[in-house]
């Protein structure tokens, strides 16, 4: 008989039942409360909690003109990981998500927009992490939607034709006593129709804390002085009120990862879902770029612009924002004084580091110019 072999049998036997017991009295909802964050797979600055109960909400419902319908009301903590509809004429649907009952709502648009049709085109394949539009009319969403207290998000007919709609939205729902992430999904439309030439169209002024996740970029060409991508690219200005930084392009087709033009072709993070014409006869693009880990994040604000030529354009912009923050205020002075201009009329004037000896003083309408 092994002697220490029972002796520690006997020990285990009489310590098990109360290792039970101790795991056995541990509250309801503490582990969901602790579980450990899992970062998304697309977005990984948003983490969720690894613990968590699967929903699905569907919907079938024809709407007649003015008419909408609420395709989920969830009560939080939860997260819609994933929705999709179809119908049979989108044309003039709108889309609204409202997460924590916020006013104005985080989403509203044209559902075409959301989704990535812009230029008033027919629905084309998109095939990329969050949007994914796939024949006839499968309309995708894998965008995050975290919440804490509630999610609402409606679809109406802003049209006059009837639209037969059919939606199933997954989400999951967390413990009550859980604290999500703060972040909540945001989606802008913009458009210049026809923007300046040789100027800029803003794509998104953002305040408080957050991180860009995609764009898509529309542009029809009027300006023929030039191919429709050689308008400067993306200029970004981050955190102008507390550490000033800028993220700065080359051309159009470069921000999306092309090269010498934008061409029919889908990705992951980038690509381009509509193209007529190449090189100098190209005359349309729709190009979409998203973030991952590469994400642009911002402390205070964020300002992105895209260079223009005399062409139409139109934006979507995703990005997510903790709405408990907001840009810091900037002391500006009440008045200016200005002085100049200096002499730059030759090479050596206009090098030289030292103040000039001579300084035009005065408005700049009492200047005089041209030597």
């Amino acid at each position: 008989m092994n002697v220490r072999g029972e002796t520690t049998r006997r020990a285990l036997a009489n310590t098990l039942p109360c290792a039970v017991l101790l795991f056995a009295t541990i509250p309801a909802g503490a582990e969901s409360a602790e579980a450990a964050l899992v970062p998304d797979p697309n977005f990984p600055l948003l983490q969720l909690p690894a613990v968590f109960d699967s929903h699905r909400t569907t919907k079938r419902v024809d709407l007649s003109e003015g008419q909408e319908c609420t395709l989920l009301d969830a009560d939080g903590p939860g997260c819609v990981r994933h929705f999709w509809i179809t119908t049979t004429d989108p044309d003039d649907l709108e889309l609204e998500v409202t997460c924590d009952g916020a006013v104005p709502s985080q989403v509203r648009m044209k559902m075409h927009r959301f989704f990535g049709v812009l230029l008033g085109k027919k629905p084309y394949r998109i095939e990329s992490a969050p949007i994914k539009l796939l024949p006839r009319n499968g309309y995708n969403s894998y965008f995050p939607i975290p919440f804490q207290s509630s999610c609402r998000i409606v679809l109406r007919n802003t049209g006059r034709r009837q639209s037969a709609v059919w939606s199933m939205v997954n989400w999951q729902k967390h413990d009550r006593h859980v604290t999500l992430t703060p972040y909540r999904l945001h989606a802008v439309f913009s458009e210049d129709k026809p923007a300046q030439a040789l100027g800029t169209t803003l794509v998104g002024a953002i305040g408080g804390k957050g991180f860009v996740a995609g764009m898509f970029h529309g542009i029809l060409r009027h300006d023929t002085r030039d191919m429709i991508w050689h308008t400067g690219g993306d200029t970004w200005l981050i955190d102008g009120e507390t550490n000033p930084h800028v993220i700065r392009g080359i051309g159009d087709e470069d921000v999306f990862g092309y090269s010498f033009g934008v061409y029919e072709d889908s990705s992951q993070w980038m690509g381009g879902v509509h193209a007529v014409g190449q090189n100098a006869d190209c005359s349309e693009i729709i190009a979409y770029r998203f973030f991952g880990i590469d994400s642009v994040a911002f402390k205070s604000s964020m300002v992105l612009r895209f260079g223009t030529r005399a062409n139409d354009i139109e934006n979507v912009l995703y990005y997510y924002k903790d709405p408990g923050t907001k840009p810091r205020e900037v002391e500006s002075p009440a008045s200016w004084s200005l002085s100049g201009p200096f002499d730059v009329s030759s090479h050596e004037a206009f090098a030289q580091e030292e103040l000039p000896a001579n300084v035009v003083q005065g408005t700049p309408g009492q200047w005089k110019w041209g030597g």
